[in-house]
């Protein structure tokens, strides 16, 4: 298995939104928050380089071409595993990436801590034809996309719609 996969798969185990790939510094992972290295081998400039070129090369996207204008965004996904979103950039000379894991999955409302009243109250607002447009999910490892897809499953299975 590749170096590459071996972090994309510890950070799916791990629950991480966030890998870290930057020259100078160990990979690193970002759980609830927080920015946990993994393992204590600092990445050098060849071997970042070599990481994105096993990215670009998952996206089916030309490396050398996309990031001549200093930095890149894209998402690739691994067939059964995840999704993922890529933002690749050049710092000081060197390649650098932060891939963002998105699940398959749409992230539950309630173990993401949205309260039930905030959904029922955005379900009635709905029902009644008020456009909702200001939903505040509060800060969540999740996009807001993911939230209003949970308020918007909820209301058609609940019957209210």
């Amino acid at each position: 298995m590749s170096e590459l996969m071996q972090y994309l798969e510890r950070v799916v185990s791990d629950g991480a939104s966030d890998l870290f790939l930057v020259a100078g510094g160990p990979a690193s992972e970002k759980v609830d928050g927080v920015l946990w290295p993994i393992g204590s081998e600092k990445l050098m400039p060849n071997r970042t380089e070599k990481l994105l070129r096993e990215i670009y090369d998952l996206a089916e996207r030309s490396m050398d071409e996309k990031l001549s204008g200093g930095d890149d965004d894209f998402s690739f996904s691994v067939a059964g595993f995840s999704r993922f979103r890529v933002s690749a950039y050049r710092q000081r000379g060197s390649c650098a990436a932060v891939i963002r894991v998105v699940p398959f999955e749409i992230p539950d409302w309630e173990k993401n801590g949205i309260p039930e009243q905030v959904i029922h109250g955005h379900l009635k607002k709905l029902r009644d034809g008020h456009q909702c447009q200001n939903i505040r999910c509060g800060l969540a490892p999740f996009p807001l996309g993911n939230s209003l897809i949970r308020i918007i499953q909820f209301f058609a299975q609940s019957g209210l719609g």
